[in-house]
């Protein structure tokens, strides 16, 4: 689906030293920036905007698959502090196909989170417990209320 959403979301990013960085507010500390890391600090700035609550989302979050240590780009967490929602970024010329999908279940795997993301800043999907799509970008709220649910 279109994420049109994304482009007038605001970024504060400064120039040291030759590169060029981009502030993350959840690490609350300026990273490089890359093309995957513009889109992942637009999807943090989002998912605030959606309400989700900023002590409960990991950047960055490490997980070990296959005795290989991986991190997957944005993990948020429930109230219980169990994974409720992962989400990929990509960079915008990286497609969104089969081998994203693949790697954010295989990441779910380990995490077993009922909600997945991924997104190039173009386009993203979203699942509901590996397979059934959904055409919308939860709330908090409302991805609380689809684990409770069971839908």
């Amino acid at each position: 689906m279109n994420a049109d959403f994304l482009k007038d979301i605001p970024l504060k990013t400064r120039s040291t030293n030759q590169q060029i960085e981009i502030y993350d507010g959840i690490r609350k500390k300026f990273v490089k920036l890359t093309p995957e890391e513009f889109v992942r600090q637009k999807i943090l700035y989002f998912l605030l905007i959606k309400g989700y609550p900023a002590g409960l989302i990991a950047v960055e979050y490490s997980l070990v698959l296959n005795n290989t240590l991986k991190r997957a780009d944005i993990v948020v967490f429930d109230k219980e502090a169990q994974p409720l929602f992962v989400i990929e970024c990509k960079s915008h010329t990286v497609s969104l196909d089969n081998s994203t999908i693949e790697q954010i279940r295989r990441y779910n795997m380990t995490l077993n989170a009922p909600l997945l993301g991924i997104c190039n800043g173009l386009e993203f999907f979203i699942y509901y417990k590996n397979e059934k799509a959904i055409n919308f970008w939860p709330t908090y709220d409302e991805a609380l209320f689809i684990l409770a649910s069971g839908k």
